[in-house]
């Protein structure tokens, strides 16, 4: 019998966050920047599924970021404004990249420790001036009504809090700024 490693190694998937981001119908990617390895979730979930599941295929995060601290970061890109992306995709994405991941790369380790050390990022384009949506405004009222310090989880992703080590529902701006540097462990190009 095959391991799943040896199945799937990751250095088959070992990729770029400008290719994992990469939006296929408009021709650009979220992130220019090559010089972070990641792992294209997108390419493992479709080999996965064409062996297991060719008639239910999962659903995927675009990319994964094995820390060199201890930790993942799965990555979710979506080249549009928040108040096009839509939720209940996320949340599937979400949900099987878990199940995907930990059934293939890490079955070693229990669903709950695999969860316990998984971060996962949503990246979106930014926010529309025009963003006066339902959610737009649900996820506001959150915010004015959480702690000052504590950023809105979008998307509904709330409810998967306990799915993942942390949740962060962020702006290619605010990712910048705020997270690569502890991500990565480099500073954010200036071009990115």
């Amino acid at each position: 019998m095959m391991d799943r490693r040896t199945r799937w190694p990751q250095e088959k998937y070992a990729s770029s966050l400008s290719k994992t981001s990469l939006d296929d119908k408009k021709a650009y990617s979220l992130l220019y920047d090559i010089s972070v390895p990641v792992c294209n979730v997108d390419a493992l979930k479709d080999d996965v599924c064409d062996l297991l599941r060719p008639q239910y295929p999962l659903h995927s995060c675009d990319a994964l970021y094995v820390k060199k601290t201890n930790g993942l970061c799965l990555l979710e890109f979506k080249n549009q404004e928040q108040n096009k992306v839509k939720a209940n995709q996320i949340r599937i994405k979400a949900f099987d990249s878990l199940a995907l991941l930990n059934g293939s790369w890490y079955e070693d380790v229990s669903p709950l420790e695999f969860r316990r050390n998984v971060t996962l990022f949503v990246i979106y384009k930014g926010k529309s001036d025009s963003d006066f949506s339902f959610g737009a405004i649900k996820s506001g009222i959150k915010a004015l009504t959480s702690l000052a310090n504590e950023e809105p989880i979008l998307f509904g992703l709330d409810a998967f809090v306990d799915f993942f080590h942390e949740i962060h529902t962020v702006t290619k701006e605010e990712f910048c700024s705020t997270y690569w540097t502890s991500v990565f462990g480099t500073p954010c190009p200036a071009d990115v």
